[in-house]
């Protein structure tokens, strides 16, 4: 069993000026070694996007949960305006971007199945 207690999670991970990530789950002992999915809490300053450009996964689904905020998410072009409680899901292979739009930061947890791994990263 592994918890989280978001208290303690001060510090991100990444901090790339405007996005930062802040690991909360993953297959690392410290992320409490999670093998099916991962979870991040991604905070965008207003105008930012994650990543800067859109990409995909071939082998994880990805879902984002605003938990505040509001967000535009662009799903192989579509664009799909979201605020506080929705959610979004990007399927394996579905380039994918989400953008910080309003005055306020945005913040969404984006959890993977399978989990987050670099190498499945796509333009």
């Amino acid at each position: 069993m592994h918890i989280v207690k978001m208290d303690n999670v001060k510090t991100p991970t990444i901090d790339l000026g405007g996005e930062r990530i802040f690991e909360l789950l993953n297959a690392s002992t410290a992320g409490g070694g999670v093998k099916n999915h991962s979870m991040i809490l991604l905070e965008l300053d207003p105008g930012q996007s994650s990543p800067k450009v859109p990409h995909f996964h071939k082998h994880s689904e990805e879902t984002y949960i605003v938990l505040s905020g509001n967000a535009e998410m662009n799903i192989e072009g579509d664009i799909f305006q979201l605020e506080e409680g929705d959610i979004a899901v990007a399927g394996c292979g579905e380039k994918h971007q989400i953008t910080a739009v309003g005055n306020e930061t945005l913040k969404c947890l984006a959890v993977m199945a399978a989990p987050f791994d670099m190498e499945d990263v796509f333009e």
